[in-house]
């Protein structure tokens, strides 16, 4: 056999390869892949998740399109829910659909992941620029089960780990949502912060654990008031109706610096107005001038009582220092004693 026949049958060879190969992709084009999803929804019928060309679609079990396939990828979240990831566009996103294909949560979510021991789906929302990923959790029915976006979510011993912020919280999910096990947070007073951490018979005394920020907040103003700005007066807008003489400290705390403060029991008070709290504080402050003189340090209880106004921010009502009033008293009684 010559050369010029050899190369006649090595490209012959060569093209029925690849005539082959194009018959082999258009058959896969078109092949399908199909996930059965009991609908439960009243219908009685089944509804079939399909692949083709790369793409979902939703059909009936008796051979019905639904939909056309459009989606890069769908998830079976419940019975008549799934997680659906956008078929198209340079930044595909994931949102929640029913079986109809009808759009429930907008396509706002870079990926959703299955926690199975708390049937929960953490959802991370896809971030705007160079932003931290932040996390929605929505249960296995479908339902989100808080409005706040979570910087982590994590599950450690049973127990789901989250953080907003210098917020952290332990919880667990329930029938009735998220349980709120444990919470600590830390609140600026001037260069000094402010801790808070609670047990789960503390947060299930709030109306929500979201209320132990606010109240956490709420204090860390109050004693920026005494310690970081004593000379400015308390804003007008922030005192309440029920005790306000109590918040007025005049020049006490001038001239002292805050050094620790721990808030150590939140008392909810009864009442037919608006929530009302009652908050001790562990306080160690002194003079400015004490320098390492751990003698001067002074070391008290203040009670800080909040309320909710119309508006529903918290305004302080009542005020006291134990310390201080301990020493008042003392100096009152001496003062007392020594007139003729």
């Amino acid at each position: 056999m010559d050369r010029r026949m050899k190369l006649l049958i090595l490209a012959l060879l060569t093209a029925i390869l690849i005539l082959t190969a194009a018959i082999a992709s258009l058959a896969m084009e078109g092949k399908e892949t199909d996930h059965i999803l009991t609908d439960n929804a009243g219908s009685g019928s089944s509804v079939t998740l399909y692949v083709q060309n790369g793409l979902w679609g939703i059909r009936t079990n008796s051979g019905r399109t639904v939909t056309e396939p459009r989606w890069s990828d769908l998830k079976v979240m419940n019975d008549t829910m799934l997680i659906a990831k956008e078929g198209t566009g340079t930044r595909r996103r994931y949102g929640i659909i029913d079986n109809k294909g009808d759009a429930l949560v907008p396509y706002v979510y870079s990926g959703f992941t299955l926690m199975e021991e708390q049937d929960l789906w953490v959802a991370e929302l896809a971030p705007e620029d160079d932003a931290q990923p932040q996390y929605h959790l929505y249960s296995t029915e479908g339902l989100l089960c808080s409005m706040t976006p979570w910087d982590s979510c994590s599950e450690e011993n049973g127990l789901l780990h989250l953080t907003e912020g210098s917020n952290r919280y332990t919880a667990l999910h329930t029938e009735q949502g998220l349980q709120f096990q444990s919470h600590y947070s830390e609140h600026s007073v001037g260069l000094r912060k402010l801790t808070m951490e609670l047990d789960t018979n503390a947060l299930a005394r709030l109306h929500t654990a979201h209320t132990a920020t606010a109240l956490g907040d709420a204090a860390a103003g109050f004693l920026s008031y005494l310690f970081v700005t004593p000379d400015t007066p308390l804003d007008s807008a922030l005192i309440g109706s029920e005790n306000p003489s109590s918040l007025l400290v005049g020049s006490r705390y001038i001239g002292y610096r805050l050094q620790s403060a721990a808030v150590s029991r939140v008392t909810p008070l009864s009442g037919d107005g608006l929530p009302a709290y009652r908050m001790q504080i562990q306080v160690r402050y002194a003079p400015a001038d004490a320098g390492n003189d751990a003698s001067r340090i002074i070391t008290t209880a203040m009670v800080l009582t909040v309320a909710r106004n119309g508006n529903g921010d918290f305004v302080y009502t009542a005020f006291s220092d134990i310390q201080a009033e301990l020493a008042a008293s003392a100096k009152l009684r001496n003062h007392t004693a020594a007139q003729p």
